[in-house]
């Protein structure tokens, strides 16, 4: 008999297992299709899971549309189209369907449309790119081929009645000048070269300069109506030229009075429409 005090105490209870280190999940109280799920979306902790759902929480409610998925890299051919379709970029170059700028060169609008879609730039954001630009060139342009001093108005009076006198339109001379300068009075970057219009108004006088640059655009429109141009004289350059005549007061009285403005009219409706 053991005396009182002596007796061997019970044996402890075994300690319970340490909870998992770093807010780990037990994986011994997860289903093999929960554990398949935290692995795949990287969600090795209770706070990962709480954070992703919190981020799925936000997205509930918004239509699909409005989710944008980014590719997961530069290889992710499947991705970067999907991408680029969800922001706006057009299936190819042409459809941005950038407008020429008055007396602009339909070429170098081509050859942003290209870069545009080469950078993956929205529709909508080249349509606003474009639209600064050709409004730029125009002041460009207008400030180099409009008279602005007295001289140069008095100039231009002179010149108005000159071309009156001649049978010619001061706005239809005025827009063939526009075009031939915005067409070869160009620097490399694709902006009008206002030093090189400066410097030739600086030397022949307004008046001759813008005779001149008339001639040449008349060359151009003329070029269209004989053999369907070429280079400059695109169908964009006719498509061009025909809605800025389009504009003029006295087009519809000359296309019943004069008869090789006519024939130049109709040559640059065959162009515009891709029949010649």
């Amino acid at each position: 008999m053991e005396k009182p005090g002596t007796e061997t105490p019970p044996t402890p209870p075994p300690a319970p297992p340490a909870p998992p280190a770093n807010d780990a999940w037990d994986p011994g109280k997860l289903t093999a299709e929960q554990r398949g799920f935290l692995d795949s979306n990287g969600y090795k902790t209770l706070s990962d899971t709480i954070t992703g759902a919190v981020r799925t929480a936000s997205f509930v409610g918004v239509d699909k549309n409005q989710v944008v998925r980014k590719p997961k890299d530069a290889n992710d051919a499947e991705g970067m189209k999907a991408y680029r379709t969800a922001i706006g970029v057009p299936e190819k170059p042409e459809d941005y369907k950038l407008p020429v700028p008055e007396g602009g060169d339909p070429k170098y609008m081509r050859a942003l449309e290209a870069a545009m879609h080469k950078a993956g730039v929205p529709a909508e954001s080249a349509a606003a790119v474009a639209a600064f630009h050709n409004e730029f060139v125009k002041n460009e342009l207008d400030a180099h081929l409009n008279g602005e001093s007295d001289a140069e108005k008095a100039e231009e009076a002179t010149l108005r009645q000159k071309f009156k006198q001649e049978g010619k339109s001061w706005d239809h001379e005025h827009l063939l000048a526009k075009q031939a300068a915005g067409t070869f009075a160009r620097n490399d970057d694709g902006s009008v070269d206002t030093e090189f219009l400066t410097e030739m108004e600086g030397k022949k006088g307004y008046s001759k300069m813008l005779r001149f640059l008339a001639a040449v655009g008349r060359g151009m429109s003329e070029d269209i109506s004989r053999n369907g141009g070429g280079g400059a004289n695109s169908q964009d350059a006719a498509t061009f030229e025909l809605a800025q005549l389009n504009k003029l007061p006295d087009t519809l009285h000359r296309l019943k009075t004069d008869g090789e403005f006519k024939r130049r009219y109709e040559a640059l409706q065959k162009k515009s429409a891709g029949l010649t």
